[in-house]
């Protein structure tokens, strides 16, 4: 998924628990920037797996080649654990600060499933298939 459609999703959702009024400005602020930065991930792998720091090549390694686009334990089940049991303490010392964490951690993980499973994986697949189709002809 896009970083655009992370920060968009996230300032969308931070609107309307405002006009809820579950969570004030701040909590929102918090909320987007969960939801936008939690992809810092990307950055590091990067950095780490090529031994450099180009903002360039970051970006078009991430939208274009997707070389170095391994995610890392956040987007699996040690994070969402993590996430959870985190959230959970919050929850007993700042209600809105639990839920802004939580809400903007699994709108990512729930906009990055959907875009595997929906929209990147079925096209591989697809183009996987076609790369791999036999021609068949029949003789009559």
């Amino acid at each position: 998924m896009f970083p655009q459609t992370h920060l968009i999703t996230g300032i969308f959702l931070s609107i309307i628990l405002i006009k809820l009024n579950i969570l004030s400005i701040n909590y929102a602020i918090i909320l987007v920037l969960v939801t936008f930065l939690l992809d810092i991930d990307h950055v590091i792998n990067f950095i780490y797996e090529c031994k450099k720091f180009s903002i360039k090549e970051i970006w078009n390694d991430g939208f274009y080649h997707h070389k170095h686009t391994k995610r890392t334990w956040l987007h699996f089940e040690k994070g969402i654990l993590l996430v959870l049991i985190i959230t959970t303490i919050l929850l007993l010392i700042n209600i809105q600060l639990a839920i802004a964490i939580c809400s903007g951690y699994f709108l990512h993980i729930l906009l990055d499933y959907y875009s595997f499973s929906v929209l990147e994986l079925p096209a591989k697949i697809n183009s996987e298939q076609k790369r791999n189709k036999k021609i068949n002809i029949k003789l009559h």
